[in-house]
């Protein structure tokens, strides 16, 4: 059994520090090798010896006691997806043992090369600047994704901190100024707003659709002040709940605005 960091089981060098699964006979030795681990160590960890579900109960294990959000890098979108799905298998059983744990998320890689004369797919959009925005705010998260995604440029935090706007009720906000902001943020303006990353504008009534959100928002103003912001539905547009406040983060990842292309 694991006994701490003296024990044989971690082999250190001057490059990684090396483990073998094999000396591993309860989750109490995963647990204090992990301890063992984070301790001071700033070398590359590098496991053998895993095999099929072996890898995602040690990754599992981990993330109950990670201080810090964990990234997951795999060679292939497959190979990202299974493991994500995996994840969430004992992810559950996890959450409802404790509370306090990185949440596991997908971070797709586009499905497009940069310099194609195409755009990336919406859906994949909506997802990275979802786990962006989430990253940004210091959410911990469990990241999978792909080496491909890792290797492309993201934009710089300061723009996706001027992308990210917390709207309440009651707030002062210029309704013009307001809509060429998110503009600016990539949303694009429509006659009914049905999809993430569109709004339209109504007099008084604003309709947005922030990506990282599961429905679009309506927001009321009175002259400059918010009255009132409420879920609606895109199929019927009817709304059908008020909430104090909302975020919206970015819509798109390719921008023109001067600040984001330096």
């Amino acid at each position: 059994p694991f006994t701490g960091p003296s024990s044989s089981s971690l082999k250190r060098s001057d490059q990684h520090i090396a483990f073998h699964m094999s000396e591993i006979n309860t989750l109490q030795d995963l647990d204090r090798l992990w301890e063992a681990l984070i301790q001071g160590q700033e070398q590359p960890i590098c496991f053998t010896g895993l095999q099929g579900a072996s890898r995602m109960l040690v990754l599992a294990q981990f993330q109950k006691t990670a201080p810090l959000p964990l990234l997951i890098i795999t060679s292939t979108p497959s190979d990202a997806e299974k493991v994500f799905k995996d994840f969430i298998f004992f992810f559950q059983d996890t959450k409802e043992a404790q509370n306090d744990i990185p949440v596991p998320c997908l971070f797709p890689q586009w499905e497009v090369l940069p310099y194609d004369d195409k755009t990336p797919h919406p859906e994949i959009v909506k997802e990275r600047l979802s786990v962006l925005s989430r990253l940004l705010r210091g959410d911990r998260l469990m990241v999978v994704t792909t080496i491909r995604a890792v290797l492309q440029r993201i934009l710089p935090r300061g723009v996706l901190q001027r992308g990210s706007l917390d709207i309440h009720a009651g707030d002062v906000l210029d309704p013009d100024a307001f809509m060429n902001k998110i503009c600016r943020s990539g949303y694009r303006r429509a006659d009914l707003v049905e999809m993430p990353g569109t709004f339209s504008r109504r007099g008084g009534i604003l309709d947005i659709f922030p990506p990282n959100q599961t429905f679009p928002f309506r927001i009321e103003f009175f002259g400059d002040e918010i009255e009132s912001i409420r879920i609606f539905s895109p199929e019927d547009q009817r709304s059908f709940n008020t909430v104090p406040r909302i975020q919206t983060i970015l819509s798109r990842e390719i921008l023109l605005d001067p600040s984001a292309l330096d």
